[in-house]
């Protein structure tokens, strides 16, 4: 039965954005959407809710709560009572029945313990854990509106022409995706609570003639916020549908694409096509394996030498380009520590005077000219002649400075030795002596240390950004 077009008015109000455009890469497309469209639902529900003098979530928790126990026992009543049908479920339905229940993600959000069979195999029953209520599936007559299937609290039931329609069971599988979305979210509940808060209101103004502070919206008016609220949660069911699987959203998809019937509480089939196929092809292309792609400082190693054309034009040789020099962090993180090890060093361990190891020529040792001399004196007692190094040092020179020598006295005491020679070595005149022994003070204090260690840090990062910088 098809419905007139003014009872399909469907304004822009109501019509979902997913932004997907706006989505960041680490959240995934089914999580995005779910959440726009949970977004969708509150939205429309606040407007709902603000006529019935409602405005915040507490309020209508407390609201809830005061409802009398016949409203509140209705919805009990209508989720715990077990259906009564006696058409027995056919083999089409039983197998994508089972298909679904048995898929790990919806066993992980329904917390479903158990599959069974009634005894007249005209139910399935999906049992879940503590405090939560089983759901049912069974076939009822097809109604007037035309669906296919439909929920009613915790039950689902799915019309008995299936197997006269031309329906693949992947069609099946992805409409009852659509009603296990109402019963996780729980939409007939919440329809149900606002359509009894209205009528509280009613009877206390018409029977018990209560005034209140805010106006009391008139049938027309909550009627149509209502129905914004069914469509609304109708999307949300659309989206939830595809459980993270892409194959039911695009079942779901190419169902609503070639159906013709259409209600007044559901949104039109050619907006809900559009909105799953963008959100279909936003999750094929997410799960697609994505290139690898090399970094810039990674360099290609092997890369293929190509011959180039020869060009008729004469080349002008132009000058290579100086490489950049290699600077590394390992090389200055080397200085930086032989600069910490120099300025570690106390007064104490610089040395006044030098070291034993060195050789100091003693005072009793020949000079270079005294051993040339007694080489030359020897070569004369055995041949006569000089060789052509010591052709430099005559006869005349040679041997006044011998007989000084044997009249030199040789003897001194030990003491007066040593200081005799650290003289002869050290022979710096005053004014440099007191310029290193006031630079040794200065070196020696802790502060000077500092100073020049951080000085030293600072020229190193600066050396370090230039030749980042020529690169």
């Amino acid at each position: 039965m098809t419905i007139s077009q003014k009872s399909l008015s469907f304004t822009k109000d109501e019509e979902i954005d997913l932004k997907l455009n706006q989505k960041p890469a680490r959240v995934s497309t089914y999580n995005w959407c779910t959440q726009k469209a949970k977004e969708h639902v509150l939205a429309k529900k606040r407007d709902v809710l603000r006529l019935l003098g409602i405005h915040n979530k507490q309020e209508w928790s407390t609201a809830k709560k005061n409802l009398p126990e016949t409203y509140y026992n209705a919805v009990k009543k209508a989720e715990l009572t077990k259906p009564k049908s006696k058409i027995p479920l056919s083999k089409k339905t039983k197998e994508s029945i089972y298909n679904i229940i048995k898929h790990p993600y919806i066993q992980k959000v329904f917390g479903i313990t158990g599959i069974r069979e009634s005894k007249n195999s005209n139910q399935i029953i999906a049992e879940r854990g503590a405090g939560r209520h089983n759901i049912f599936f069974e076939h009822y007559k097809r109604p007037i509106n035309g669906s296919l299937a439909s929920t009613i609290g915790c039950i689902i039931k799915i019309a008995d022409n299936l197997q006269n329609l031309e329906i693949t069971s992947e069609t099946i599988e992805a409409l009852l995706c659509h009603e296990l979305a109402h019963v996780l979210r729980e939409h007939t509940r919440e329809n149900w609570y606002l359509q009894y808060q209205y009528n509280i209101l009613i009877y206390e103004k018409d029977t018990l003639k209560i005034k209140h502070e805010f106006r009391i919206p008139t049938k027309q008016e909550f009627k149509n916020a209502l129905n914004k609220f069914i469509r609304a949660y109708e999307i949300e069911a659309d989206i939830v549908a595809g459980f993270n699987n892409p194959q039911w959203t695009r079942d779901l998809k190419d169902y609503f694409s070639t159906s013709t019937l259409e209600s007044s509480k559901h949104p039109p089939y050619k907006y809900r096509t559009a909105y799953l196929a963008k959100m279909y092809l936003s999750m094929q292309n997410s799960s697609r394996p994505k290139k690898p792609t090399q970094s810039r400082h990674i360099q290609n190693t092997q890369k293929v030498k190509t011959q180039k054309p020869r060009s008729t034009k004469r080349s002008i040789p132009t000058r290579p380009m100086p490489k950049p020099i290699p600077i590394y962090r390992d090389e200055i993180k080397s200085v930086i520590s032989n600069l910490r090890k120099t300025s570690k060093k106390r007064h104490t361990n610089h040395r006044k005077f030098p070291r034993p190891n060195r050789k100091h020529p003693s005072p009793n040792s020949p000079s270079k000219n005294q051993v040339l001399i007694n080489k030359s004196a020897q070569s004369l007692k055995h041949t006569g002649t000089l060789t052509s190094k010591q052709n430099t040092i005559t006869l005349s020179r040679a041997l006044p400075n011998c007989n000084k020598q044997r009249n030199q006295k040789q003897v001194t005491p030990p003491k007066i030795q040593k200081l005799n020679t650290q003289k002869n070595i050290t022979q710096k005149p005053d004014f440099i002596a007191k310029f290193v022994g006031w630079c040794r003070k200065i070196m020696a204090r802790k502060k000077t240390q500092e100073i020049l260690y951080k000085a030293a840090k600072i020229i190193a990062v600066l050396y370090f950004l230039e030749k980042i910088t020529e690169r």
